[in-house]
């Protein structure tokens, strides 16, 4: 065996191979393990409650009032669901006020709240108009305006499990080193679409993506008080510790994640934390171009969040270390650009002397990898689920073997959010991957006229200048 033989050999599956597998892979093996864990904890002290008997006499429950804020911004299509869900509440509807703040809607959002005051006239829900537009605006007049300890943002599109508000007030009022708190939020299954096999698999990986990053992501950084995001689609807080921030910044497109920082840095002996029996529903996504929007925009939103608070981790490399935000940044943003290069360079190990047929099923073997993770992580947060929704999971569960493709489109728009924010001034509106590719189209020709131009003027005053 040469020593070339084995210097290829240490190269190709050291560096395009062990090295993702064990970056991803640790990763993985640590959440499983704690996910696991957390599920039997969870159940033993289910069936411990169950075995106690109950005591009469019990003081009554403690039913504070909750303020729910919730921006409208034309939202016809899916206010009226929303607003039916809240009426729904296990929790006694009197001690619920809700806020609708209208920040330049041109639609008929506000006929859908009249609609639903006249089948539920004793529902205390408020209407208020103001000028300015934007989401930011709308949650802080929204949150002045409520009159409650304890405080929900929603969005319109949500569709609320009949218990999230009860699980908000039980977090809240029985854990005085909460600050605030996110529910898990999930894509609503009925609304999967059936007609297109397509855009039916881009929505099912959706949905697995969105209950593994919950259950799994969201349920490991709060048990270690590292939660980077409370949810714009939901998020709910203790009046007087969200009072001590700045609340929502609208020069931010990531002012969720901006307020979450800045609640952790404003409140340091509490903590944030997600509710897991707080089900919320949002709508799946529509379109591929809408997926790269998104990501984009949450890619983007979270280096300027990080970029922004960096200089209160920095002072000594424990400090940096220490800090779950430059964690993250390395794991889930910085390496991004190593599999950029890793996945653009693989043809290039053709010409190196590697086999076709390697590099192959080298590539097959990193797939099984990542799907045994994700099958993992979605027979864990299906646990957590109702029937209804693993009535859905066992009849499309097959679809999980397109999610590691799912993921590996999704890391690209990611790639491609990380070059916006140090190339383009923040923005909520991201043209889709087509549109975008004309665009830089047209750029590029403009710049090569222009430099046509200058190169002849140039020369044409020359010319003039010797004569």
């Amino acid at each position: 065996m040469t020593n070339d033989f084995i210097t290829n050999f240490m190269v190709f599956w050291a560096i395009w191979i062990l090295i993702p597998v064990m970056l991803d892979g640790t990763i993985a093996l640590n959440h499983i393990t704690f996910s696991w864990r957390m599920y039997w904890k969870l159940k033993r002290q289910r069936a411990c409650e169950q075995e106690q008997v109950p005591v009469e006499g019990l003081p009554p429950v403690y039913q504070p009032k909750v303020s729910v804020v919730i921006p409208v911004h034309n939202s016809q299509d899916t206010l009226y669901n929303c607003l039916v869900s809240l009426a729904g509440q296990s929790y006694p509807l009197s001690r619920i006020e809700v806020m609708l703040v209208d920040n330049g809607s041109t639609d008929d959002s506000f006929n859908m709240f009249n609609q639903f005051l006249t089948k539920f006239p004793n529902m205390p829900v408020h209407w208020v108009r103001i000028p300015q537009t934007g989401k930011a605006k709308a949650l802080n007049t929204g949150i002045f305006l409520g009159s409650s300890d304890i405080l929900i943002n929603l969005d319109s599109d949500t569709v609320l499990d009949k218990d999230v508000i009860s699980e908000a007030v039980k977090a809240l009022s029985n854990d005085e080193g909460i600050s605030g708190a996110t529910g898990a939020i999930l894509i609503d299954s009925r609304q999967i679409e059936q007609n297109s096999w397509y855009l039916n698999l881009l929505q099912c990986c959706e949905l697995f993506e969105y209950m593994e990053a919950f259950y799994i992501g969201r349920k490991y950084q709060a048990y270690h008080n590292t939660l980077f995001t409370l949810a714009g689609a939901f998020s709910c807080f203790n009046r007087q510790f969200l009072l001590k921030t700045f609340l929502y910044d609208s020069n931010s497109i990531a002012e969720d994640t901006k307020l979450t920082f800045e609640l952790r840095r404003k409140n340091e002996n509490k903590r944030v934390t997600f509710l897991e029996n707080a089900k919320i529903f949002v709508e799946p996504i529509s379109s591929m171009a809408k997926l790269y929007s998104q990501r984009v925009r949450w890619q983007r939103g979270e280096l300027d969040v990080i970029s922004s608070y960096m200089e209160y981790y920095q002072g000594s490399l424990f400090k940096l270390f220490k800090s779950f935000a430059a964690r993250l940044l390395f794991i889930d943003h910085t390496m991004i650009f190593p599999r950029v290069v890793w996945t653009v360079l693989t043809p290039f190990l053709i010409f190196m002397g590697y086999p076709l047929q390697l590099i192959f099923f080298a590539n097959l073997f990193v797939y099984f990898i990542y799907l045994f993770i994700d099958i993992n992580y979605l027979l864990v947060s299906s646990l957590y689920v109702g029937k209804e929704y693993r009535d859905f999971l066992f009849s499309n569960g097959w679809k999980i073997i397109f999610l590691p493709l799912y993921r590996f489109v999704v890391f690209w728009f990611r790639a491609a959010g990380a070059i916006h924010a140090v190339t383009e001034t923040a923005q909520w509106n991201v043209r889709n991957p087509v549109e975008e590719t004309f665009v830089s189209l047209y750029k590029t020709k403009h710049a090569i006229w222009q430099w046509f131009k200058r190169s002849i003027l140039a020369r044409v005053t020359k010319e003039r200048d010797s004569i």
